[in-house]
């Protein structure tokens, strides 16, 4: 990442020692886009996966999907209309993944040529999927859905929430901060486990009528979500953290309801960035020390203006690496060091 600060209206000036870092409201950081097949036809990228800052995979609208060994250098088309909407893609290795789609669940150990139906729903009824490794995962969806797999997708198991009346609510979002502690999201109720989804509890969990996507931070508590909500469908990004005296959630200062067009969280060992409209964030918890400051620096390109693009995905390939997609057919590569 370049780390050249720019002001946005005061000019200041800070004075730096070696490897310090001094934080102001703008960054830029080096991108590059990446040039698909023509024969493709231009898409919106929903999701995107990379297992190493070389190999990864790109799904969009109509089965469309694209596969790289070459850090996007050179794609082999694995396109399979078929699939639907393409809206998650979770590979374990180069070869077998899973895709989350509006026709249902797929799995594929054939580096996506081939894909097999693991969980069949009507159109468009599964909402999410987070796998916390290799083999263990939760499926999120309509009429109170919450499955689990311990085989890599191969197999999943409804839990049953024992509760009256019975959760019929769609499940929004799942989202793991440990293999022990994870949250639900649903439209009318939530819940979350301290035991590995062997049971689920219901919580009170804040949240934007729609939601985008959900990302549980380590300590099993705190909280970042992003959506629409329900008034006037501005955007809504919150950071919310748990107040144990109250034993209960808060925005976060700053952090909270940025109006910013913010679609997909992506973390890679600690390091979260926020990607939509427009819009590419990346968190600097130091720059939280004052109480009215947000953690939340906006990325620019390098020249100083707005990356333009509309961004639906995101990955890390690496620390070194990120990945972003989304409408118009855009694949972009970010140099994140």
């Amino acid at each position: 990442m370049n780390r050249t600060l720019l002001c946005c209206s005061v000019f200041a000036f800070f004075g730096c020692e070696q490897d310090k870092i001094v934080l102001e409201k703008h960054a830029t950081i080096r991108h590059v886009d990446l040039a698909v097949p023509a024969t493709l036809p231009k898409t919106t990228w929903l999701s995107v996966d990379f297992v190493t800052a070389l190999t990864g995979y790109v799904g969009g609208e109509k089965g469309a999907l694209l596969g790289t060994e070459t850090g996007g250098t050179s794609w082999q088309n694995l396109s399979t209309p078929s699939l639907g909407d393409i809206k998650q893609l979770h590979f374990a290795s180069a070869t077998t993944g899973l895709a989350l789609t509006t026709t249902g669940l797929y799995r594929t150990t054939t580096s996506g040529r081939s894909w097999v139906l693991v969980k069949q729903a009507s159109y468009n009824a599964l909402t999410d999927l987070q796998m916390l490794d290799a083999t263990t995962g939760f499926l999120v969806g309509n009429a109170g859905l919450l499955s689990k797999t311990t085989d890599g997708g191969r197999t999943w198991k409804d839990y049953v929430f024992l509760v009256w009346p019975p959760v019929t609510t769609t499940l929004q979002a799942v989202a793991f901060a440990s293999p022990q502690a994870g949250f639900v999201l649903g439209e009318i109720q939530s819940f979350k486990t301290l035991n590995g989804g062997t049971t689920w509890e219901s919580t009170v969990l804040e949240k934007p009528r729609q939601v985008f996507d959900l990302f549980a931070y380590p300590n099993g508590t705190d909280y970042l979500i992003t959506g629409t909500d329900d008034i006037n469908r501005n955007n809504s990004f919150w950071s919310m953290t748990y107040q144990p005296s109250t034993k209960e959630y808060r925005q976060v200062s700053a952090q909270d309801l940025l109006n910013v067009p913010v679609y997909d969280f992506a973390q890679y060992q600690g390091e979260v960035v926020a990607v939509g409209r427009k819009t590419v964030l990346r968190n600097y918890p130091a720059y939280a020390s004052e109480p009215e400051q947000t953690p939340w620096v906006s990325l620019l390109d390098q020249d100083g203006t707005t990356i333009q693009h509309a961004y639906r995905s995101a990955d890390f390939g690496d620390a070194a690496t990120l990945y972003a997609v989304g409408e118009e057919g855009i694949v972009s590569r970010f140099d994140y060091r």
